[in-house]
């Protein structure tokens, strides 16, 4: 059997000994050199045991000792529950059925996701301690504090090696019934006779970044209403204490399906597969517009490529099996699959997005 345990634990952020460097995990760093250098170029239902499949995507590594030979650790930088815990539960049971080792949750919460990201940054990378990856603590939180000229203890692109990543969920405005008009256009209309206030689950939230980024395409006359979390938004939404509220279409969504609000626009590439007759802001201004919240799998940088090919592989399968496909998209999350490297674009393409939005909006981190 390959069980899934879980423990909660909160953690202090100290650096570990990265062990001595082996030729593949230099090469490994050389690899992670290019890849920066080409992408600046470039501008819960979970857990249930279940037999371990044989360990045939196991590989040698440095040392002459297979992998997964030992249990790994799976750090999800929050707390259990909610889609960061849930979906990390769900892929952290196929890698184990797949390659036959136990994958054990941990949640290191604090920080807005960056105590446990921190914690994976400094961990020895020998793909034993692996991070579920989340926006706001991978590229976020980094950006706002490097606007600050305060970076945090790790760096995005230079601290981890990406796997993949596995879901992600489009933002989405939303408003009341009484919320003036039915679209983007409306609204502005709205706006040009009366402050509109939109809710956000937080200050530097993602949806708080995504509102700004919005008005940088469309003149909206709004006030930002922080909250604490997008529960609390949502609370100030229906109550009437806002006009809007941004926030995930995976948290958004069962309220659109129930009527109790109404969906302006939503934020992604293309529309979204849970509320399809929702226009997309690209549709909306006629330029490309995308602001995702996304979770994935990394490691502590240096990982020799031969473990990250077979993490990367397990999870490929891992968005094809019906089970987790069925889990993800009652969750409302769009299941991803791709390779380390679109993954690394997406690391790097987002962090410099929201640091420039940030930049321009004079945006800060909560506790700064």
């Amino acid at each position: 059997m390959a069980p899934l345990r879980v423990s909660t634990r909160s953690v202090t952020c100290a650096p570990e000994c990265a062990g001595t460097l082996y030729p593949e995990e230099k090469q490994a760093m050389k690899r992670r050199t290019l890849l920066l250098a080409s992408l600046a170029g470039a501008g819960s239902a979970l857990a249930q045991n279940r037999p371990a499949a044989p360990a045939a995507s196991s590989v040698a590594v440095p040392g002459g000792h297979l992998y997964p030979s030992k249990p790994v650790t799976l750090v999800v930088p929050f707390p259990p529950g909610g889609p960061t815990d849930g979906s990390a539960r769900m892929f952290a049971k196929s890698l184990a059925a797949q390659l036959g080792q136990t994958f054990t949750i941990e949640n290191r919460a604090g920080g807005g996701g960056t105590v446990g990201t921190a914690s994976v940054a400094t961990a020895p990378a020998d793909g034993y301690t692996l991070l579920w990856a989340g926006t706001s603590g991978t590229v976020v939180a980094p950006a706002l504090w490097a606007n600050l000229n305060r970076p945090l203890k790790y760096d995005p692109m230079s601290s981890f090696d990406p796997v993949a990543m596995a879901v992600r969920s489009p933002m989405i405005l939303v408003g009341t019934p009484k919320t003036p008009g039915g679209n983007l256009h409306d609204l502005l209309a709205a706006s040009r006779n009366k402050q509109l206030t939109v809710a956000t689950a937080g200050k530097g939230s993602v949806g708080h970044l995504t509102l700004e980024y919005l008005r940088e395409f469309m003149p909206l006359n709004t006030v930002h209403v922080p909250c604490k979390g997008g529960p609390q938004g949502m609370q100030e939404l229906l109550a009437g204490h806002v006009d809007l509220f941004f926030d995930s279409v995976q948290f958004c969504s069962p309220f659109v399906r129930d009527g109790k609000v109404k969906p302006y626009v939503v934020a992604g590439g293309t529309r979204s597969e849970v509320l399809p007759n929702v226009p997309t802001v690209s549709e909306v201004v006629r330029k490309p517009f995308e602001a995702y919240s996304w979770f994935g799998l990394v490691a502590p940088a240096g990982t020799p490529p031969s473990i990250l090919r077979v993490l990367n592989s397990a999870m490929v399968k891992a968005t094809q099996e019906p089970e987790v496909q069925a889990f993800m998209k009652s969750l409302a999350l769009e299941s991803v699959k791709g390779t380390d490297m679109q993954f690394a674009v997406t690391i790097f393409s987002d962090y410099r997005k929201w640091a420039g939005v940030s930049a321009r909006a004079n945006i800060r981190p909560e506790d700064s």
